[in-house]
């Protein structure tokens, strides 16, 4: 089983780093708006997350549980999308959690 198996999905998750990449270098360069990009990558992974939590919680147990922890672990750019409004550089260990979460679960899929 693979984890994106929509094209759907894989655009939303394409189009959500994209934008919190370009939040981080807006931040990074002192650009005002780079609240808003961070906002919507990650309203945009956290639904995608959702939607795949949704989808698959009749699944096999075990599977089901990866797509929770990985919709929990999308709240953390949200957080970082708070802290980010808020002017305090502690959005960068939210991206980094978040990060460290995804590679874990990457090893943790069956094929």
């Amino acid at each position: 089983m693979k984890f994106i198996d929509h094209p759907l999905d894989a655009c939303m998750t394409i189009s959500g780093c994209l934008l919190v990449i370009t939040a981080a270098i807006l931040d990074f360069r002192d650009i005002s708006i780079d609240f808003w990009f961070m906002a919507a990558g990650a309203l945009i992974i956290i639904v995608q997350a959702f939607m795949i939590a949704w989808k698959n919680r009749t699944t096999d147990i075990r599977i089901s549980r990866l797509h929770r922890i990985n919709f929990m672990s999308s709240l953390t750019l949200g957080i970082g999308a708070y802290m980010m409004y808020t002017n305090s550089n502690s959005w960068v260990a939210m991206i980094i959690l978040y990060v460290a979460i995804q590679i874990f679960m990457a090893f943790r899929w069956k094929e």
